[in-house]
């Protein structure tokens, strides 16, 4: 098809209608695939079901199909949605997130169902699942897919037997997060302590001076209760931390 003809205005107002008529037929599917299921027509195609007709018969994917039967039994159980499918307020996705929502929350009354449907018209995926979340009183869970590797899947198991009190993987996930995250702060944290104290000393012994197999040592022990701060930690070569350990009578 060559369009090249077209002034921009023309093709602008083209590509309109043609979205317009691409609503109105994708209507007709799900009133046409509505009562195929209400005749049960697709056991006569060797079906066993309608979203099977969809795929094996009509040729759409699994995606594409299950998002079309679930928005024609939604049509039929609410007919208002027509015209905001129409109007471009309601689309597939919202019908199917929509009514993923109403079974796992038991929703049966069709008021409520009218009130959420009419809650996420015009919403993007994101903000539909986090408006139904809200709706529900339950935190929003943003689906991530992971490919995890043997070794990593044999690491997980092992840490569930080891954190019996984890359940779900984003228990999971979130403690190991939070013992990686902590201990790179400590880390960091460490390595910025030692960096100030290695130039505050000069890159020497603070007792001998030396520049030999330089040590980080606390004035005040640990063990004693000394604290991690640069003003207790100082630089010692090997001999001279040995003493300072000997005569701290550790």
């Amino acid at each position: 098809m060559n369009l090249k003809y077209l002034t921009d205005t023309e093709l602008l107002k083209e590509l309109e209608r043609y979205v317009q008529q691409e609503r109105q037929l994708s209507i007709k599917v799900l009133h046409h695939m509505r009562e195929v299921d209400r005749r049960r027509l697709y056991s006569d195609q060797g079906c066993k079901s309608l979203f099977d007709y969809a795929t094996s018969k009509l040729g759409y994917s699994a995606g594409a199909a299950y998002r079309r039967v679930q928005a024609a039994r939604m049509l039929g159980e609410i007919p208002e949605i027509e015209e905001k499918i129409q109007e471009g307020l309601l689309n597939l996705t919202h019908i199917t997130d929509a009514a993923s929502f109403f079974r796992e929350n038991k929703i049966h009354k069709k008021e409520e169902k009218k009130e959420i449907l009419t809650q996420v018209q015009g919403l993007n995926k994101r903000e539909t699942n986090i408006k139904l979340h809200e709706y529900a009183k339950k935190p929003y869970v943003r689906m991530i897919p992971v490919a995890l590797s043997e070794a990593t899947i044999t690491k997980v198991e092992l840490w569930r037997g080891l954190r019996p009190a984890i359940h779900t993987p984003d228990e999971l996930i979130g403690d190991a997060l939070d013992i990686a995250i902590t201990k790179t702060e400590r880390s960091r944290n460490a390595g910025s302590l030692k960096k100030q104290v290695y130039q505050r000393d000069e890159k020497k012994c603070t007792i001998c001076g030396s520049t030999h197999n330089l040590q980080y040592d606390h004035r005040q022990p640990k063990a004693l209760g000394g604290e991690n701060v640069v003003e207790n930690l100082r630089l010692l070569c090997f001999a001279c931390n040995q003493r300072a350990r000997i005569r701290a009578g550790l």
